[in-house]
């Protein structure tokens, strides 16, 4: 399995990995994740987040939070439709 390090905006000018278009964002908690999506979005790279698990029913602060991020690609983890009144 390749490794890679923890991404660095600086690393878009990188030629090793220039071939690099999305950088998906798999945080097993929510702490500096914003930051994470900040630093790719600044690299000119596309964000994909990934939810840590299935979300419950009375967790809607936990959506309102990954819907705010405005990450191009949000990977939930579920089939259960969002809670009334989030936006898909």
């Amino acid at each position: 399995m390749r490794k890679f390090p923890i991404f660095q905006p600086a690393a878009a000018q990188d030629k090793s990995v220039a071939w690099l278009e999305e950088v998906i964002l798999d945080f097993l908690e929510v702490q500096g994740l914003k930051e994470a999506c900040q630093m790719v979005r600044e690299a000119g790279k596309k964000v994909v987040v990934a939810t840590p698990r299935v979300l419950k029913p009375d967790e809607e602060r936990l959506w309102q939070f990954y819907l705010r991020l405005e990450a191009d690609v949000l990977l939930v983890r579920q089939d259960a439709p969002p809670p009334p009144g989030t936006r898909p």
